[in-house]
């Protein structure tokens, strides 16, 4: 698949994303969908790495997640609780 920006095929696949901890520490960028987001423990939070291609000639930056549809079901089920609590009154 081609550079969304340019149409070049010089592309580097595979490239981390990452961020800086403590002590300058590198970790992978992720993010997260709570299922259960006002829990103080246990929220069952879905995460997923972040992952990119970067175009080789002009340089444009595609981010993306391997395991989309995980965090699409966790935010539904999170939606439904949502929703059942409103119906509840609560």
């Amino acid at each position: 698949m081609p550079c969304m920006k340019c149409g070049s095929n010089a592309l580097v696949e595979e490239v981390r994303v990452i961020d800086r901890a403590d002590y300058n520490v590198p970790l992978a960028l992720t993010v997260q969908v709570d299922r259960k987001p006002g829990a103080l423990l246990f929220n069952s939070a879905v995460t997923n790495k972040v992952e990119a291609r970067v175009c080789g000639d002009c340089g444009f930056l595609e981010m993306y997640v391997k395991n989309p549809g995980a965090l699409v079901r966790a935010a539904e089920t999170r939606n439904r609780e949502r929703a059942a609590k409103k119906r509840a009154g609560k």
